[in-house]
């Protein structure tokens, strides 16, 4: 596999002499085409495609296209016969190599990169150990590849393939629903097919999920797209509700939460209430304890109830100074602050020291 790359590029080659033997290992998603269509009618095609001579002797004027599928697809929807190609002259075997240790136009989607694989391992019959040395990644990397094509059905990988499906949604969602329930992952198979839904909505769909009954899971899998249309409604609305009320009925929303969990907390206390509580939760309690009498203080002092506006609890004790001095000026600058003149002595009688 260590076979040197020549590289020797034909300005202009007919597309019909390219062999598309690894089609199959690249995804096309619809606007990814649409976009380089675009690129392509404006400023031409800038960057060649990749190929080698084909290995069979009966035909020395083919070759087999190793990248650039997007590019010949874009460049035929564009009606062009010729594309700019740049021939590598080795086997197909260090040309995969050769593409996916260094990628040269696009970084591969762990589905491609599981793809190419499993074709170079076809190709050269190495092992595993065999392909992680001549790619220069370790063996778990090339396990993990291969084990993400077992885990895939072939109507997920049909559906990878055409850009309907993103490799997240079918290995975060439609494989361990399919080991769940085979039926609801063919139906929203289906569904998303119709109606795709980024991965986002697909996130909100299965948290939703997860959490619905046997009924309500039949309903979502038949009509995830209605499901995330009612879901931005609802939350369209909330958010509308929450600027109708303003920080007011924030406040009041967030104290029924509150009540709400507090409500929980003494349910959960009584099967705690058998032994003593550990130590963690004691702490827990009294971390909620100090939060809650520091609300109680800053909303007494909000009302003006409290005398004092400055707290100065949670000061440590030698910190805190005497009641009766504390809001007296320092006494470090003596001299702005000069003593008062004595008071006036009353005047007497001579002799007597009575006042006058």
């Amino acid at each position: 596999m260590s076979e040197p790359v020549t590289v020797a590029e034909h300005p202009e080659l007919e597309c019909h002499r390219l062999e598309l033997r690894f089609a199959a290992t690249r995804l096309a998603p619809r606007r990814a085409l649409a976009a380089l269509e675009r690129s392509l009618a404006e400023a031409g095609q800038l960057r060649p495609l990749i190929a080698v001579p084909a290995p069979e002797p009966a035909t020395p004027t083919r070759f087999v296209l190793i990248d650039g599928y997007r590019r010949l697809a874009a460049l035929r929807r564009l009606e062009r016969d010729t594309a700019r190609v740049e021939v590598w002259e080795c086997g197909i075997g260090p040309a995969l190599v050769a593409l996916l240790a260094h990628t040269h136009t696009r970084p591969f989607e762990p589905l491609e990169q599981a793809l190419l694989v499993q074709a170079l391992a076809r190709e050269s019959g190495l092992s595993q150990h065999a392909l992680a040395r001549a790619l220069g990644r370790d063996v778990s990397w090339v396990s993990r590849r291969l084990a993400l094509l077992s885990a895939l059905s072939e109507p997920l990988l049909a559906a990878l393939m055409a850009g309907t499906l993103s490799t997240w949604a079918a290995v975060r969602v439609l494989v361990p629903l399919a080991r769940a329930n085979p039926a609801h992952a063919e139906a929203l198979l289906a569904a998303l097919r119709e109606a795709p839904l980024s991965t986002r909505e697909l996130a909100r769909w299965l948290a939703h999920y997860q959490g619905a009954s046997a009924a309500v899971r039949a309903r979502l899998v038949a009509e995830p797209a209605l499901f995330v249309k009612a879901d931005q409604a609802a939350q369209d609305q909330q958010q509308a509700q929450v600027l109708a009320r303003g920080p007011e009925g924030a406040w009041a929303a967030d104290c029924a939460r509150a009540e709400r969990l507090l409500g929980a907390l003494r349910e959960r206390l009584a099967p705690l209430a058998a032994s003593a509580l550990a130590p963690e939760l004691r702490e827990a309690f009294a971390r909620l304890a100090r939060a809650f009498t520091r609300l109680t203080h800053d909303l007494e002092r909000c009302l003006g109830h409290d005398p004092d506006p400055h707290p100065r609890a949670g000061l440590p004790a030698g910190r805190a100074g005497h009641a009766a001095t504390r809001d007296q000026p320092p006494a470090a600058p003596l001299a702005q602050h000069p003593a008062p003149p004595p008071a006036p002595r009353p005047a007497t009688h001579a002799g007597t020291g009575a006042p006058r």
